[in-house]
């Protein structure tokens, strides 16, 4: 896949509302991806992969080879699922008995 194929999934996905699934906080992908995840929770995009928390890391310079922008546009398309399908009414009781939320949601889904 080509970093094309990336800026073109993040800018068909920019106006999607989410809550970060770290601090549950609403806003848009794009507000997510270019601010809120290095800002609030230090993950850095050109490191590390920012949709799944930074559990896919990559030497700098090296987020443009194919395998790891696959990697990004797959965990991209998972964390606007994840992220989106949450009920914003849904409240803190609802959350444990589905077993822990968005963040074990998306963690889920990596191992898949």
């Amino acid at each position: 896949m080509s970093v094309k194929t990336l800026y073109n999934h993040l800018k068909s996905s920019a106006d999607i509302p989410i809550r970060c699934s770290i601090c549950s906080e609403r806003m848009t992908v794009s507000h997510f991806y270019q601010r809120h995840a290095s800002e609030n929770h230090r993950l850095k995009s050109r490191k590390q992969c920012v949709f799944c928390e930074g559990l896919k890391s990559w030497a700098h310079g090296e987020k443009n080879r194919p395998d790891n922008v696959k990697y990004v546009v797959e965990c991209l398309k998972r964390f606007v699922i994840v992220a989106r399908d949450e009920s914003p009414a849904m409240d803190d009781e609802t959350k444990k008995r589905r077993g822990g939320g968005r963040r074990s949601d998306i963690r889920r889904s990596m191992r898949m």
